[in-house]
């Protein structure tokens, strides 16, 4: 459950499978443009379900983080670090979900 001084185990589990997992795929993907035909064909289908599982798990923590708000940001920090925190935030939210539309377009050409 979140605090007010903390985040819940919940939220900070979806964060770091996010992160760890977005990792791996960024880092597997680095490789999949020099394999052999029968290869990457099979990779590259591992790659779309890792993709897929994580746009649900980005999905599913975007609906915890609606009904669960995160903590308040200290007071002593300045007014524009609290929204750059914020839109950063937020921009990395979008990041993911539109990296993972591109992948899923050009998967579907």
């Amino acid at each position: 459950m979140t605090t007010l001084q903390t985040h819940g185990r919940l939220h900070k589990l979806f964060h770091w499978w996010v992160a760890v997992h977005l990792g791996v795929i960024l880092f597997a993907a680095f490789g999949l443009a020099d394999l052999p035909l029968a290869d990457k064909k099979q990779e590259y289908g591992d790659h779309g379900l890792a993709t897929t599982l994580l746009l649900v798990v980005m999905i599913l923590r975007l609906l915890w983080r609606v009904r669960h708000p995160a903590p308040p940001l200290p007071e002593k920090m300045p007014r524009w670090e609290r929204l750059a925190a914020r839109h950063v935030h937020y921009g990395l939210y979008a990041l993911v979900f539109l990296q993972c539309s591109i992948g899923f377009l050009l998967a579907s050409t």
